[in-house]
């Protein structure tokens, strides 16, 4: 339990802390940490895996707690994980609580297309709605509702930058095995890269999410030439990531949905070029050939040919990494921690 300061209200954060279990951080308990560390008093839920056992923690926290916060904010995701928020938006409702709904997630705007009338009550009955998503902002937009642009926050403190004066073929993807996520195309990429440069090195890091992608990426990786040249590390401690990527001198991205792409800021920080697919907010996010690569999604011949043009010298990586490195510096809680402040203040009605 967390003490609070008398100046900011109490908070209920409803989202994903299964960071202990899954090994994926997500980001909700960055949110946390960083808005105790400014005195408000946060109570967070779930870090149930399990379907009912997590609705329940959901509803029980709002309830048990309902003296003691004034507003919620609620992650809004597709899929089953927006049956839980829908159903907990309506318990807020009864308990007269405001809400802001946080939109995250490449799906959901194909998700509202299936269920309109269920993704409009609930965000018509939020106080505020927000996203780090522009994709999503528009999309949401266009369908009439008002989103706020609130991007995800990094404490780039914890990323140290290391400049690469020379790049090597040590290439570093960094995200959970899921189909997604397409890692099969990091592969495929990889064996275009290991044809010129026959000693480079391929780490993947991220939780096996058991969808049926880890078998297919097993056997994909023992069809190279070099097999042992791929080494699948599994998930790793969040405070561990940044070591990883340094140890690294290039980043691929293969994801085929994006609302933001926490990791891609992650590698930069550290001084990484990125050759990423340009799935969802990822252009809008990222000029392309100035900042990072874009290639099309499952285009893994196409970012082959960029990591191999970043290891021959081709375009100058130092200036990308520059450029991209200035952006996301945008992103550190220094300046983001003051934009959720205000929003919180506004779902209270005290921003004047």
């Amino acid at each position: 339990m967390q003490n609070g300061n008398s100046e900011h209200p109490g908070l209920f954060i409803a989202g994903n802390f299964l960071s202990a279990k899954t090994g994926t951080r997500g980001m909700c308990e960055d949110l946390t940490i960083q808005l105790r560390k400014k005195g408000f008093l946060v109570f967070t839920a779930s870090d149930k895996p399990n379907r009912l056992p997590r609705m329940a923690d959901l509803l029980w926290t709002a309830w048990r707690n309902r003296e003691r916060y004034q507003v919620a904010i609620v992650e809004i995701y597709s899929g089953l994980a927006f049956e839980w928020a829908w159903l907990l938006s309506k318990f807020l409702r009864l308990l007269k609580k405001p809400f802001i709904a946080v939109l995250h997630g490449g799906k959901l705007a194909e998700f509202y297309r299936t269920k309109p009338k269920k993704v409009s009550e609930l965000l018509n009955h939020a106080a505020l709605v927000c996203s780090p998503s522009h994709m999503l902002q528009n999309a949401f937009h266009k369908e009439g509702f008002q989103v706020e642009y609130l991007p995800n926050g990094i404490d780039l403190s914890l990323y140290p930058y290391r400049k690469r004066e020379k790049i090597e073929p040590n290439i570093v993807w960094l995200r959970a095995i899921h189909e997604i996520y397409n890692p099969l195309m990091a592969i495929q990429a990889f064996k275009l890269v290991l044809e010129a440069y026959p000693e480079a090195k391929l780490w993947m890091i991220g939780p096996d999410k058991a969808d049926g992608t880890m078998p297919k990426l097993v056997a994909e990786i023992e069809s190279l030439q070099y097999p042992d040249h791929v080494t699948i590390f599994g998930a790793v401690a969040k405070n561990d990531v940044p070591k990883w990527l340094n140890r690294a001198d290039i980043f691929i991205n293969t994801t085929n949905y994006e609302s933001f792409g926490v990791s891609v800021v992650e590698a930069i920080a550290c001084g990484l070029p990125v050759v990423s697919t340009d799935a969802g907010e990822l252009p809008l996010l990222w000029k392309n050939s100035e900042e990072i690569f874009l290639v099309p999604k499952n285009d893994a011949q196409g970012m082959a040919k960029k990591v191999l043009e970043l290891l021959n010298g081709d375009v100058p990586a130092g200036q990308l990494v520059i450029r991209a490195k200035e952006k996301a510096e945008q992103f550190d809680w220094e300046n983001i921690m003051p934009l959720w402040v205000k929003m919180i203040d506004k779902a209270l009605g005290r921003d004047n």
